[in-house]
C-alpha cells in the first residue's frame, strides 16, 4: 500500500464571490487542505510477471485512488459489507479506478445519513460474487472433463517426478499439453531403483542422494521453472527470502516409487483417474517404467513382516521426551535404550548431524 494525497477544497470567504449563484462549483475555492489516500495493489501470485502492477498503479494515480477493480478489494459480499462499514465509520471515500464497464466508481461515505453508497456497493458486490462463482464452476467443470482425456495434461500444473509437460503432438490433435519423460529425473529414478536392487534402504538412498547434492523433486521442478522462465537465484532473492533447499527424504522416495503416477497414470486426490470402462487414463504415451518394473519396485518397498512385540508402557524411562531438542537440526531427541543416550531423529529424514546428546545416566556426552 502506498500513501497518496488529494487536494481538498475549502471555501474562500472573499466577498468577491458573493451573489454568484450560477458560478462554477469550484469558483472561489482555495485548495489549502489535502485528502490522504491509500493505493491498494494486489497480485494474483507473489511472483506475478505481468504488467498488472504498473497498470493498477497508473489507473490509481489518475483516480487519486483506492482500488483498481472490485476483485482487488473484496472476495465476497461479506468482505464488501465490512469495507463499507469501515468507510462509513471513518468517513472515507472509496474509489475504484476501473469499475464495471471500465468507468470510475466513487463511493462517498463522508455523509453517514446517505445510505445510497452502501446499497450500490453491496449490489455490485453481489454481481461480482455471482460472476466469480460462475467462473469457478466453469473452471472446475473444464478440469473434470480434461482429466478424462487420454494423454492430455493440465497446463501450468507440476507433473509427477520423472515427467515434463510438452506440447501435444499433431498426431494427437496438437491441442493442449501432454507429458514426456524428463531425462535428468529418469536417470535419478534409475539410480534409486538400482540401489534398491542392491539391497539399500530408502533411508540410505536418501543419504546418498543428499551427499551427492542431487536435486529433490521439488527443487528439480523449481530449477526447471527457472530455466524455462530465464530467471536466476539473484533475480528471485529480491522478491522473497531464499529458503534452504528441500532434501531427499526416505518417505518421499517410497511415496514416489509406489505411486501409479510413475506409470504415467493420471491421479486425482491420491487415486487413479479411470474412464467409463474402468481403465486408467494416461497422461503420456511413453511411460518411464513398465507395469512389471513398477510391481517389482513395489515388492522391494513393501513393509517387511515383523514379529508381534510386547505392548510398551506409557510411563517410559525417556523422561526428557518432548523436553530437549537437537542443537544441530532442531528436532526432538529420543532415548536410545541400547546406549542409554538421547539422540536426534534426523537419520529418519535422509539427513545426518552430530549434535551433542544427553545420556540418561551420565549427563551430557558427545556422539
Amino acid at each position: 500500500m502506498v500513501a497518496s494525497s488529494l487536494v481538498k477544497p475549502c471555501r474562500n470567504p472573499s466577498p468577491s464571490t458573493e451573489g454568484m449563484e450560477n458560478a462554477h462549483p469550484t469558483a472561489g475555492t482555495v485548495f489549502a487542505e489535502t485528502l490522504r489516500g491509500v493505493r491498494c495493489i494486489r497480485l494474483s501470485v507473489r511472483t506475478d510477471e505481468t504488467a498488472s502492477p504498473e497498470r493498477q498503479r497508473e489507473a490509481d494515480d489518475i483516480a487519486a485512488l483506492v482500488f483498481w477493480r472490485f476483485d482487488r478489494a473484496i472476495r465476497s459480499m461479506g468482505d464488501m459489507y465490512q469495507l463499507a462499514e469501515w468507510a462509513r465509520e471513518h468517513r472515507k471515500m472509496i474509489v475504484f479506478a476501473e469499475g464495471i464497464g471500465g468507468g470510475r466508481l466513487v463511493f462517498d461515505f463522508r455523509k453517514p445519513q446517505d445510505p445510497m453508497s452502501e446499497l450500490m456497493m453491496l449490489m455490485l458486490a453481489f454481481a461480482a460474487q455471482a460472476e466469480s462463482q460462475s467462473i469457478s464452476d466453469r473452471v472446475t467443470g473444464a478440469q473434470a472433463a480434461m482429466r478424462k482425456m487420454a494423454l492430455r495434461w493440465r497446463g501450468g500444473g507440476r507433473p509427477p517426478y520423472g515427467y515434463l509437460p510438452a506440447p501435444m503432438p499433431k498426431e494427437h490433435g496438437g491441442v493442449g499439453w501432454t507429458l514426456v519423460p524428463d531425462p535428468d529425473a529418469v536417470r535419478v529414478i534409475e539410480r534409486i531403483t538400482a540401489a534398491l536392487l542392491e539391497g539399500k534402504s530408502p533411508h540410505a538412498i536418501a543419504l546418498m542422494l543428499n551427499a551427492d547434492r542431487a536435486l529433490s523433486p521439488s527443487e528439480h521442478w523449481k530449477a526447471y521453472k527457472a530455466r524455462t522462465k530465464g530467471t536466476t537465484d539473484a533475480d528471485s532473492e529480491t522478491e522473497a527470502p531464499k529458503k534452504k533447499p528441500a532434501p531427499w527424504r526416505s518417505q518421499h522416495i517410497v511415496t514416489m516409487l509406489t505411486s501409479p503416477a510413475l506409470l504415467g497414470w493420471k491421479m486425482h486426490k491420491g487415486r487413479p483417474v479411470r474412464d467409463d470402462q474402468g481403465n486408467p487414463v494416461v497422461a503420456t504415451e511413453t511411460p518411464i517404467v513398465t507395469r512389471e518394473e513398477f510391481d517389482q519396485i513395489g515388492a522391494l518397498l513393501a513393509p517387511k513382516p515383523t514379529a508381534e512385540k510386547a505392548p510398551t508402557r506409557k510411563d517410559s524411562a525417556a523422561l526428557l521426551l518432548r523436553v530437549i531438542h537437537c542443537t544441530g537440526c532442531g528436532s526432538r531427541m529420543y532415548l536410545n535404550k541400547s546406549s542409554g543416550a538421547y539422540g536426534c531423529s534426523s537419520y529418519k529424514y535422509g539427513t545426518y548431524c552430530r549434535p551433542p546428546s544427553l545420556s540418561a545416566e551420565r549427563g551430557w556426552t558427545s556422539t
